[in-house]
């Protein structure tokens, strides 16, 4: 383990995350549907679950496509990566529903849509649809004038792909190491 996979770990947290959320609004909305504790969390693993299970497999098979390669810290980057994906997707189908019926008996209230985080998404909405036109127009000509200025600016003999050219200008232990291995 070393500080690269260390860092791994957000990026498993942010892949992770998704299942929680569909398992989250699933149960929300059965609960909303069907009034029964024990039925909302039933459905939301089942109904959700089959996406869950399916999407975490393809991504740690994906990772774990990895560890075939030579290179021992990718390999083993990779069997991390897969690992806390499926582990993520357990906790999300096992531990979730657990502390949302947890949550539930303790305060004797059911979740409601929001009832976690608003962050004033409603008003965003209500603005975006009133302005949906003027919004595209400034995505579709930022867009259009980043491409007009990569496009003049940046030709195919500019890329370098000499790795050691990626060091820091003027940096006395890069010089040093050139100089010793000149």
């Amino acid at each position: 383990i070393s500080i690269i996979s260390g860092g791994f770990a957000a990026i498993l947290v942010g892949l992770g995350i998704d299942f929680a959320i569909h398992t989250y609004n699933r149960y929300v909305e059965e609960r909303k549907v069907t009034g029964s504790l024990s039925d909302a969390v039933e459905n939301a693993i089942v109904k959700s679950g089959d996406g869950i299970f399916f999407g975490a497999l393809t991504t740690a098979v994906a990772f774990f496509a990895v560890t075939i390669t030579e290179f021992s810290g990718l390999s083993e980057l990779g069997f991390l990566a897969g690992s806390g994906v499926l582990l993520a997707m357990a906790a999300m189908l096992l531990v979730l529903p657990a502390m949302l019926v947890a949550r539930e008996k303790m305060l004797h209230k059911p979740l409601e849509q929001g009832a976690i985080f608003g962050f004033g998404l409603q008003h965003i909405s209500r603005f975006t649809q009133r302005a949906a036109p003027w919004i595209s127009i400034v995505v579709f000509g930022t867009g259009a004038a980043a491409a007009v200025f990569v496009l003049s600016t940046v030709t195919v003999d500019q890329f370098d792909s000499e790795f050691r050219n990626l060091k820091p200008v003027h940096d006395p232990v890069m010089d040093m190491q050139d100089r010793i291995m000149d």
